[in-house]
């Protein structure tokens, strides 16, 4: 019942893993006021960057990336890593079972397509935190 279960867990991570990693980052999307007389979140233009509550924005945004965007690319990339010696010894079967999510859509040859795929997920997330208030740069970098 474990790998049916981190199979399953492990499948609503990756279907929700866009959707969480743009809560995690929301905070750090950030708009420069006229004058360059400061930042402020884009989501939330009440709250500066210099004021307690981006603080706090901030510590909410570290644990959402330790609990949970890191260690799920962490486990996918050990799974990945590892899917060669667990189709190699069939006592590791149960492994493949509860990573299925990761590698049932892609040839066994191409194993690593999965950890590529949230990877890339994560990067075009992560652009509008990367180059801010330049849409056309924005463009060039998802492209």
């Amino acid at each position: 019942y474990l790998a049916a279960l981190m199979n399953t867990a492990g499948t609503i991570c990756s279907v929700l893993f866009i959707s969480i990693v743009i809560s995690a980052i929301m905070p750090l999307v950030l708009y420069e006021h006229p004058g360059s007389t400061g930042w402020s979140v884009r989501s939330q233009p009440s709250i500066l960057v210099t004021s307690s509550e981006f603080a706090l924005l901030l510590m909410v945004t570290s644990v959402a990336f330790v609990l949970l965007i890191i260690p799920f690319l962490t486990t996918i990339v050990y799974a990945t890593f590892m899917y060669p010696r667990f189709v190699a010894n069939s006592s590791k079967h149960r492994n493949l079972l509860a990573f299925r999510f990761l590698f049932f859509r892609y040839n066994p040859n191409r194993h690593y397509y999965g950890v590529l795929t949230m990877t890339k997920s994560l990067t075009l997330c992560m652009v509008p935190v990367l180059v801010q208030d330049d849409p056309t740069t924005q463009l060039i970098v998802i492209s």
